[in-house]
């Protein structure tokens, strides 16, 4: 079967696609969803070509003095020295791996606008400020203008220069004004984000969203194929869950029935509780379901996840094997079962810009509200995002209180004021 998939690939590049080997790449990870989510589908490893340039050297490039000070300063990160007060909360293992990537890549790209590897002997060799603009130029001259990216990447040197080389302030200032020169664009959400909220300002489009979860369970109960009604009641609790609970959905996709999904008491209630080690900014994060919520998941708990989960599986939304479903697999089936139902384009993680319109349309101005809701550690960052996102409701308000008056101003808007007798009378004589 791999022979079949080289004949195809080589086919492709034969034929007249513009982009053969993207071609070949969406075939291969369709192979590999079906292969994680269809009982006994052929377990046969393909793999993408990799065709991107490797233009990031590796450490042993490098001085490894380079190396040991990144090092250093990626523990201090991490909080590995429980006696030291450090003035950063400390990062996840992913973020460290990020971090570790962007100060490798930042030497990379002096040594290809021409300095050499071996003076580039610790970090404050980056952070010099003639360096840290020579880095730059190599990325805004690559992508072609200012990036989200290449601002993460300044701030990182930045981060760097203040907490560990410790440069002097003017320095710091200097950098600075680099970095609010390549912040690209508007804070808060995407334009992108924006349009995809607007059809919720429609009544009908909320009530088809809020009302899915109930439906594709109602629809499960009746199939006739086990296997996929189990499949599209997971799908209604992951909805239902999305919806009352707005997770990311990295941490959905991992939700544990031991770990995360805990009954406090002896009553029906059923809160989601994610450790601060599982979340992308270290804050804990409790959502206790509502009746609705509660009678939902435990109905897919009971009824269908035991047609879906193999022996000794925990997780709340089983894969194939010992672990949960495949993340990225997962969140696109989410995404196109609410577009196949209601039309409506959401995606997973946009379902926490929807619960915070729906809830801030009702109620505007309660940021406080969301930001706990959503685990935001900063008002700053749930006001960044949502300030004016209720502008719609308020002005829908303020329609509704100017028609309220016209209405009762008298038929067509205006009323004629009366004029007494008296008055008649003498412009009578």
């Amino acid at each position: 079967m791999a022979e079949t998939f080289d004949e195809y690939r080589e086919h492709l590049e034969r034929s007249l696609l513009k982009r053969p080997n993207e071609a070949f790449a969406s075939t291969v990870r369709a192979w590999q969803r079906a292969a994680s989510a269809v009982e006994g589908w052929p377990q046969i490893a393909v793999l993408i070509p990799d065709r991107r340039r490797h233009w990031v050297s590796k450490w042993d490039q490098f001085p490894e003095s380079l190396y040991r000070d990144c090092q250093a300063w990626l523990d201090r990160l991490a909080g590995c020295d429980l006696l030291e007060e450090a003035p950063f909360p400390p990062v996840r293992p992913a973020t460290l791996a990020h971090r570790e990537w962007q100060i490798r890549a930042f030497a990379s790209a002096l040594v290809l606008m021409g300095r050499k590897p071996t003076t580039l002997a610790s970090l404050s060799d980056l952070v010099e400020m003639e360096t840290f603009k020579t880095g730059l130029r190599f990325f805004l001259d690559r992508d072609g203008g200012p990036t989200t990216a290449i601002a993460d990447f300044a701030g990182v040197l930045k981060a760097i220069a203040r907490h560990h080389v410790r440069v002097e302030p003017d320095h710091l200032d200097r950098m600075g004004g680099i970095i609010r020169r390549l912040a690209p664009g508007r804070v808060g959400l995407t334009e992108t984000n924006r349009t995809r909220l607007r059809p919720f300002d429609d009544r009908g489009n909320i009530g088809a969203l809020l009302n899915l979860p109930a439906e594709l369970m109602r629809q499960a109960r009746r199939h006739r194929n086990p296997r996929r009604g189990a499949v599209q009641a997971q799908l209604a609790a992951a909805i239902e869950i999305l919806l009352m609970a707005p997770i990311r959905m990295g941490n959905l996709a991992k939700l544990d029935i031991e770990q995360d999904l805990v009954r406090p008491g002896r009553g029906r209630a059923l809160h989601i509780v994610i450790e601060p080690e599982e979340v992308k900014n270290r804050e804990p994060l409790e959502h206790p379901l509502p009746p609705e919520g509660i009678d939902l998941v435990e109905r897919y708990i009971r009824e269908f996840r035991p047609r879906l989960a193999s022996a000794g599986n925990t997780a709340l939304f089983p894969g194939i094997g010992a672990g949960p479903k495949n993340q990225d697999f997962f969140g696109t089936q989410i995404s196109r079962t609410i577009r196949a139902h209601t039309g409506l384009r959401v995606n997973p993680h946009l379902f926490r810009h929807v619960t915070a319109k729906l809830y801030l349309d009702q109620n505007p101005g309660s940021y406080e509200v969301v930001r706990r809701v959503l685990g935001h550690r900063s008002i700053d960052t749930t006001t960044a995002f949502y300030t004016g996102l209720e502008t719609s409701a308020a002005v829908r308000h303020f329609d509704e209180t100017i028609l309220h008056l016209r209405r009762g101003s008298g038929v067509g808007g205006h009323k004629r004021p009366k004029r007494n007798r008296k008055n008649r009378a003498e412009r009578g004589k």
